[in-house]
């Protein structure tokens, strides 16, 4: 899967997890890396609150890393 398809997927399930529901995704369709990480932790949270959006900064603050904020922020911007 291309990065931009990744982006586009990942941006989509953060404003609308309940997508999750609709596809047949998981963890391995996503490169290894942040982009893993972050489909693992929408997932996540998903499954034990079931939002009707995933909070960004929470989002941010569960991935840890080098500068966790600015990727997500990339991410919902691109």
């Amino acid at each position: 899967m291309s990065d931009e398809l990744t982006r586009v997927i990942l941006n989509a399930l953060i404003f609308k997890p309940s997508l999750l529901e609709s596809f047949d995704l998981c963890a391995d369709d996503f490169s290894v890396g942040r982009w893993r990480e972050v489909f693992s932790l929408i997932s996540e949270i998903w499954e034990s609150e079931r939002p009707a959006e995933i909070d960004i900064a929470i989002l941010a603050e569960r991935l840890g890393g080098d500068a966790p904020a600015s990727f997500i922020a990339e991410l919902v911007s691109g």
